[in-house]
């Protein structure tokens, strides 16, 4: 599982092979909870809660993104719990456009 942020909702979004169940995505909630940066986020209405994109391939649509959108070597590509730099929407976007 990966996040990977979502600047147009404000949110971030939960990357997942399979579907996650609701006991698990309130598990993820309380544990990003424990940073007081999120929490104040979320009470001052700056960041909504998570959603979820699950497909069985993700992963390898994310491996896709960065060779043909970014032109890196499937070598240099490294799996990530959070795609912090992906904030332009782009990576999302395609992902949108292959889970869809």
């Amino acid at each position: 599982m990966s996040l990977i942020p979502d600047m147009a909702t404000a949110r971030y979004v939960l990357l997942s092979e399979t579907e996650v169940q609701p006991a698990a995505l309130k598990q993820l909630e309380a544990y990003l909870c424990r940073s007081p940066h999120y929490v104040n986020a979320r009470k001052l209405g700056q960041l909504q809660t998570f959603k979820n994109m699950d497909h069985p391939k993700i992963h390898e649509f994310v491996k896709a993104f960065f060779i043909h959108e970014r032109n890196m070597k499937r070598g240099d590509i490294k799996d990530q719990v959070l795609y912090a730099r992906e904030q332009n929407g782009q990576l999302l976007r395609y992902l949108e456009r292959l889970a869809s």
